[in-house]
């Protein structure tokens, strides 16, 4: 009985032994086996991808893994593409050939992939197709040939008539004939962008029953698109911006839902042309010579939502827009008032932009009523005042936009119930007066952000407007978190603004000449006191009195502070160099220095200023200091101005030394010549 157990385990432990060995044994077969497979000059072979990219090969492999589904080759110099290129493949089903140098595509270059469903070949040299190129594809769907060189299209698709999405982009094609795109009944995806296409045969997209974006831009098409028919009753965006069009194309399918026709030279619209595209919800016809839209154009187009018709020539925005029209650009026109009851009561309007326009009037109550307005953009026009109730009831508004106009008064009621706006941008305002004749801010509860950059007549009315609250009733905004005050001519602040804003986290105060008196020490303390950020890029610095000038505020003292005095004196702004010399015959003034020189500082004392012993020494020591400099100064030009005679007179000296020295050799010559004379 024992032996018989102990022949039981001397087989399990040879059982064992085997079935690790023959588990080794495959897994060491089978990564040899992929090892084999995968072209040596590939980066890897893993998950069904053969990655060849980027390797400089000039010929791809001829076979790969039995198992390969994607076959990248793209980055390399792979030049002809021809029948015998590829070893058969009954797996792959994407093949990417893009940025290589092949020029031509010879016949059957591809029918060793009879599953392949995508084909990338851009950014070759492909100049030519022969007609069996694509031969053998009967399951491919996508095809990119854009950025090649390819002049014509005629027969090359006949053996591709499953194509869904074909890109053409970027080559050299004139023109379309009738049969050139006729095999291609199940397209919905055709792209023509930046060839030189200026012929295009009436019917040339008949048979594309089934497209659904074509893209016709950047092609020299003119005249040709008034008589193209597009009849694919699947069309659905159609561009042909930069076709130097003259007019809108005809016979435009009634599926069409976004119409491109920017950067044109389309003058009018009728009202029938857009007859026929009822289902369109985006039309685009900006940067055309647009002066005239008929009444009633847009009226029967009950599904659009956006309208783009910036940089026309328009003197008005069209009357009679849509109720379900949601942005409206009307930037860059010639547009001078937006009328009264330009918009329906039941307009869903939420973005309205009349940007860089002539504008001088806002009618009242323009935008009242629409509830859904969120952003009204009329930067960079030529408002002067707002009105009563030019901004009135838009429970809705978020952003307003009011910068880049010479603004000059805000009368009252001018903003008024904008219970959420959050953003206000009252930027390069340019006049330095500002007439505010009540506060506005009081009516948006929400206000956020407020802009006053490079704008000082705005920013000293809003600078009042906190600083009389008193009087004007001025009431905490708590929401507000941003302040952009940068770029104006501010030299004091109230130290109201930090209790108006009691939550502000930044206060932009870049570029202003800041008047560094006692009347504006409270802001040195807040600025150490709190986590405000105050500058976007230096520290705020000191202007005035010239004493300070440069200093950071943070860096003062309070008797610097106090030694500012009010700013009231001149002679203490200007700089020394700028200052010239004057006689007081008055008896209130005492001369602390007299100087002849141009660079001397008059130190004036007015009397009964000085209250203290203190603060007259420290005049004092200022003057005596000022003349210690002049005549360190003085004695500089003294210095210099004898420098320059000594080395004149050297070198009178030298030249001197020079000449004699030359009549001394010739009074030896003359010597030894007489010698030698008398020696013979």
């Amino acid at each position: 009985m024992a032996g018989y157990n102990a022949s039981q385990t001397w087989i399990k432990t040879i059982s064992y032994y085997f079935i690790t060995f023959a588990t080794i044994l495959a897994v060491v077969t089978y990564g040899i086996a992929k090892a084999e497979d995968c072209p040596p000059r590939c980066n890897s072979c893993t998950a069904g991808v053969a990655n060849c990219q980027g390797r400089s090969l000039t010929a791809p492999p001829k076979s790969y893994p039995s198992t390969t589904r994607i076959i990248n080759l793209q980055d390399n110099h792979i030049r002809i593409l021809g029948t015998r290129t590829f070893h058969r493949s009954q797996t792959a089903e994407i093949l990417k050939l893009g940025n290589n140098k092949v020029t031509a595509l010879r016949n059957d270059a591809f029918r060793s992939f009879p599953r392949l469903m995508t084909l990338d070949l851009t950014g070759n040299r492909i100049a030519r197709i022969y007609i069996r190129g694509f031969s053998g594809l009967s399951r491919l769907q996508t095809l990119s040939l854009s950025r090649n060189r390819l002049r014509r299209v005629a027969g090359i698709f006949r053996n591709t008539m499953n194509l869904h999405q074909l890109n053409l982009a970027d080559n050299r094609i004139g023109g379309l004939t009738e049969r050139d795109l006729a095999p291609l009944t199940r397209m919905r995806y055709l792209d023509l962008r930046d060839n030189l296409i200026s012929r295009i045969h009436r019917r040339a997209f008949d048979n594309l029953e089934n497209l659904r974006y074509l893209f016709l831009n950047n092609n020299p098409i003119g005249s040709v698109a008034s008589n193209l028919q597009l009849s694919p009753t699947a069309l659905q965006l159609l561009d042909v911006s930069n076709c130097e069009l003259t007019s809108v194309p005809g016979s435009l399918p009634s599926t069409l839902s976004e119409l491109r026709m920017g950067n044109n030279r389309i003058m009018q619209i009728n009202h029938t042309d857009f007859e026929n595209v009822t289902e369109l919800q985006m039309l685009t016809l900006n940067n055309n010579e647009l002066h005239f839209l008929a009444d009633g154009t847009l009226t029967h187009l009950i599904n659009l939502k956006e309208i783009w018709l910036r940089g026309n020539n328009l003197v008005y925005v069209p009357r009679d827009i849509p109720p379900n029209v949601i942005r409206l650009y009307m930037d860059s026109n010639r547009i001078q008032e937006i009328e009264p009851g330009l918009f329906s009561s039941d307009s869903q309007l939420e973005f309205f932009s009349g940007e860089n326009n002539n504008l001088r009037r806002i009618n009242p109550n323009t935008f009242t009523g629409l509830s859904n307005l969120k952003t009204i953009n009329v930067q960079g026009n030529q408002l002067q005042t707002l009105e009563p109730r030019t901004f009135a009831d838009l429970d809705s508004l978020e952003s307003l936009l009011l910068s880049n106009n010479p603004l000059q008064r805000i009368e009252s009621d001018a903003m008024i119930n904008l219970p959420n706006l959050t953003q206000l941008s009252l930027s390069y305002l340019t006049p330095d007066r500002m007439d505010v004749d009540y506060n506005f801010l009081s009516e948006m509860p929400r206000l956020q952000n407020l802009q006053v950059m490079a704008s000082p007549g705005m920013a000293q009315a809003l600078v009042d407007l906190v600083e009389n609250s008193t009087q004007r009733d001025f009431d905490v905004i708590p929401s507000v978190t941003v302040i952009d005050l940068s770029y104006n001519n501010i030299q004091q602040l109230s130290s109201r603004l930090s209790v108006a804003f009691p939550n502000i986290r930044s206060m932009f105060l870049d570029g202003n000449p800041f008047q560094c008196t006692e009347s504006l020490r409270w802001l040195q303390g807040w600025l150490s006191s709190s986590e405000i950020t105050f500058h976007r890029y230096d520290d705020l610095r000191c202007e005035n009195p010239y004493s300070l000038r440069g200093r950071t505020i943070q860096s003062l003292t309070a008797r610097e502070f106090r030694e500012g005095g009010d700013g009231s004196t001149p002679d203490e702004n200007l700089e020394p160099r700028s200052r010239s010399k004057r006689k007081h015959n008055d008896s209130s003034y005492q001369d602390v220095e007299k100087s002849n020189t141009k660079e001397a500082t008059p130190v004036m004392i007015r009397a009964g200023e000085l209250s203290t012993k203190e603060e007259l020494t420290h005049l004092e020591l200022r003057a005596q200091k000022e003349e210690r400099r002049r005549k360190v100064r003085t004695r500089s030009r003294k210095r210099s101005k004898s420098g320059k005679r000594r080395k004149g007179k050297g070198k009178r000296r030298r030249n001197r030394k020079g000449r004699k020295n030359r009549g001394n050799g010739k009074k030896r010559d003359r010597k030894n010549k007489s010698r030698k004379r008398k020696i013979t």
